[in-house]
């Protein structure tokens, strides 16, 4: 996954695994022996995470996860995917 942070500047990618309300952030290249363990929600479609543990970058990739939503960089729905007509947000190129 790749991760932007408009409010720092703040971008990343890194490896994930999914296993029912956990996520764990692996292979970032910031700090690629650290695991990043947080919970997740989603509420009207954005991702919240609460962090569990994670030491990435001294605490800063988890300051930056977890202050606020993420939001997807997928299209809404297939139109918008096959027409590209749809407004992206920030930092989705």
């Amino acid at each position: 996954m790749w991760i932007y942070y408009e409010v720092t500047g703040f971008s990343t990618v890194a490896s994930y695994e999914v296993a029912g309300e956990q996520l764990r952030l692996l292979n970032d290249p910031h700090c690629p022996y650290d695991v990043g363990e947080y919970s997740w929600t989603l509420k009207d479609g954005a991702l919240q995470l609460t962090e569990i543990q994670d030491q990435c970058a001294i605490h800063l990739r988890a300051e930056n996860l977890t202050h606020l939503s993420w939001i997807s960089c997928q299209p809404p729905n297939t139109e918008a995917a096959i027409t590209d007509h749809w407004i992206r947000p920030p930092g989705c190129g």
